[in-house]
């Protein structure tokens, strides 16, 4: 018997929430931080899709419910070589902050 109450999470997708997480980030202005427009931006970061999908277990990925928690099994973080923390961290915010 079904629970028609609840129905399963849909399944994840690591490049989905890789792709908000780039989107994000140009949206906020990390590529002019950077000194690069947001298409040079994304090529340099694109890289890094295929090792956060790859790490990305699913089973485990199912149990953040990005929409429902807020979490994710990753985070794109950009260093300080490539923008200064002091123009990034005023960008910084807490789920719900």
């Amino acid at each position: 018997m079904t629970d028609s109450t609840h129905s399963p999470a849909p399944a994840p997708d690591a490049s989905a929430e890789f792709d908000r997480q780039v989107r994000t980030l140009v949206a906020l202005g990390y590529p002019a931080l950077s000194g690069r427009t947001p298409e040079q931006f994304a090529e340099l970061v694109a890289p890094l899709r295929a090792e956060a999908v790859a790490r990305t277990d699913r089973a485990a990925y199912s149990a953040y419910e990005p929409a429902a928690t807020g979490r994710v099994p990753f985070v794109l973080v950009v260093g300080r070589e490539l923008a200064p923390v002091e123009g990034t961290m005023p960008l910084a915010t807490l789920r719900g902050g």
